[in-house]
């Protein structure tokens, strides 16, 4: 085992500790050219992993991990075009999979043991708990089913307000690797204490508009304990 994944090991206890999140709801809003969009996110308990569905007026998305956020299958459905995108690993490949009216196409990756991350709200949880700098990870883009390698860097701890709540959060920068990190950039600020995401900053590239993502409630699902 690589040095770096025996610190995701020991993280791993860490964030037992904090808690997994099933069993609750998050709401996000997202501004982009002045247009506003809710998402609501319901986490669940399935057996031994973790359901997570979201939706807002344009897509839905589904996402099975382990309690540590190690997603294991993703589905994205596009309502208004009518697209849905599978994902799912299969020990160290990625079965990627797209349907468009009448059009289908599969791809398949050898990612080894990269870790992989969809959403970027699931999936950073146990680099946050470890002393790691830097986590390394791979992406594919919905759009064309293209994979991309990715890193991620702690920045600061900021004292950061969201919707009138303060917050001690860990920033991190998240790029793509190599000479093409200087073409994309992504800013996304953690809670401290329960490893939510806070807020999210990033354009699509070059000359786009900015996405900002922000936490607007936070509670258990109805009938939880």
């Amino acid at each position: 085992m690589q040095k770096p994944f025996k610190v995701l090991y020991l993280a791993l206890f860490i964030l037992a500790a904090k808690g997994t999140f099933a069993d609750e709801e998050l709401t996000y809003k997202t501004m982009k050219d002045n247009v506003r969009k809710d998402t609501k996110w319901k986490i669940e308990k399935q057996n031994t992993d973790l359901s997570i569905y979201g939706e807002d007026k344009d897509q839905a998305f589904s996402l099975l991990c382990t309690p540590q956020f190690f997603l294991s299958a993703y589905q994205q459905q596009d309502k208004q075009i009518g697209k849905e995108v599978s994902i799912k690993r299969q020990n160290n490949k990625l079965i990627v999979s797209s349907k468009e009216k009448k059009r289908e196409k599969t791809k398949t990756y050898d990612i080894k043991d990269k870790a992989w991350i969809q959403e970027f709200k699931f999936g950073f949880q146990s680099f946050l708990s470890s002393t790691n700098a830097e986590y390394k990870f791979c992406i594919v883009n919905p759009k064309d089913l293209d994979i991309h390698d990715m890193i991620a860097t702690k920045e600061a701890v900021e004292n950061i307000t969201i919707e009138g709540k303060n917050y001690t959060a860990q920033k991190i920068k998240v790029t793509l690797q190599g000479f093409r990190k200087r073409f994309w950039k992504a800013e996304v600020w953690f809670d401290k204490e329960s490893l939510t995401l806070l807020k999210y900053r990033a354009n699509e590239g070059p000359g786009t508009p900015m996405t900002e993502v922000t936490l607007l409630e936070k509670n258990p699902l109805a009938g939880s304990p």
